[in-house]
Order: structure tokens, then sequence, then C-alpha cells
């Protein structure tokens, strides 16, 4: 709608009910608007940060989560997140035991260790852990967690982020399979022609 002290177009949420009379016809309406300019910006602007953050996280193949501990539930995993654990990120959140089923089971007892002891000394971690998906690929990632407390100092929240790290732990495996002498001047070269 059209304010009137200055020509700007605002957002305004309308209702109207009917006033009838004792043979149930409408004789007049009542109605109330109210400008919801400035809260229907601030959802926009929302809206569009978020979408802003699902985009950077998706090109640094960086996904965050929170863990409710009075639950012990995943409570958020971002889109990325879900993608990097091999989750369509269209069909919601799964339980938490399925997204920790897919911990590489030699990783699994150090990553509940390191989670108990960042519970009891209210503390994060950041560690590498391996992910195996549903198709045997094993996944590389790397997590970093943070701890949330309430306005009485109650540990209530883990939250952090994880990102995916198979391609530079690939690059590193693969420099340490490579021939020792691989990087040695003219490895490689042939400086001299016969003839």
């Amino acid at each position: 709608m059209r304010r009137a002290a200055d020509g700007q177009y605002r957002w305004h949420f309308g209702r109207g009910l009917p006033i009838r009379d004792a043979d149930g016809r409408i004789v007049r309406w009542m109605g109330i608007c109210v400008d919801i300019h400035d809260r229907r910006e601030a959802e926009e602007a929302l809206r569009r940060s978020e979408a802003w953050l699902s985009e950077a996280q998706r090109v640094s193949h960086t996904g965050s989560w929170t863990i409710d501990l009075e639950t012990s539930e995943v409570r958020h995993a971002s889109p990325e997140f879900l993608r990097i654990f091999g989750f369509d990120p269209k069909e919601g959140i799964p339980p938490t035991e399925t997204m920790f089923e897919r911990i590489h089971p030699e990783d699994r007892a150090t990553l509940v260790e390191e989670i108990e002891k960042a519970i009891r000394g209210g503390t994060g971690y950041a560690l590498d852990r391996r992910l195996v998906l549903p198709d045997g690929t094993i996944r590389h990632f790397h997590t970093v967690s943070h701890p949330v407390f309430d306005a009485a100092g109650h540990l209530i929240e883990l939250i952090g982020t994880v990102m995916d790290v198979t391609e530079r732990k690939q690059a590193e495996e693969a420099v340490r399979e490579a021939p020792s002498d691989a990087g040695a001047p003219g490895a490689g070269h042939d400086h001299g022609r016969a003839g």
C-alpha cells in the first residue's frame, strides 16, 4: 500500500470481518491494516543471507551441524553437511544413529571419545576422520566443534563444521607414495641427446 506521508509503497497485512444485521446481510466491514514492511524486509535479508551461506558452504565443501546434548540428537545439519555424508538434503535430517553409521568403523570409538571429552570439559575439538558411503567410497573430513552454554552456564549444545578434505588427503598420499628421487633436480628430464 502507498503511504500518504511520503508516497512510499510498503508491505501491509490486512484483515477484514463482515458486520451483519439480524437477517445475516453484510451491512459494513471492519478491518485492520498493519505495516509489516520492516519485518518483510528483514525476512528477505535473512533469506538472502541464508542462501549466501548455503552457497558458500557448497563451494567450500564445508557443512555445519549442531548436537543437542540433552537428547544427543543432531538438531541441525546443513545441506552441505548432508551431501558430504552422502545424504540427500531434500529428504531432511536422517536419524543421528544413521549418520553415525557412516563414520568409518575404525574411527568411531575415537570420535566418541573426543565428543565425550569435549562434553566433560566444556571444550571443543578439531580432528580428521573418515566416512564410508553406501557404495563403499571412503571420504575424509575435518571437523571442528565449539561448546554452547545457556545463561546459567550449562553446556547445552555442540556446534561445528565439517569439511570434505578427501582431495587433500589423496594428494598427500600421492606425495608419500611417489619415488623419493622424483623431486631431485633433473629427475625425469632427458638433458642429453644421442648423436
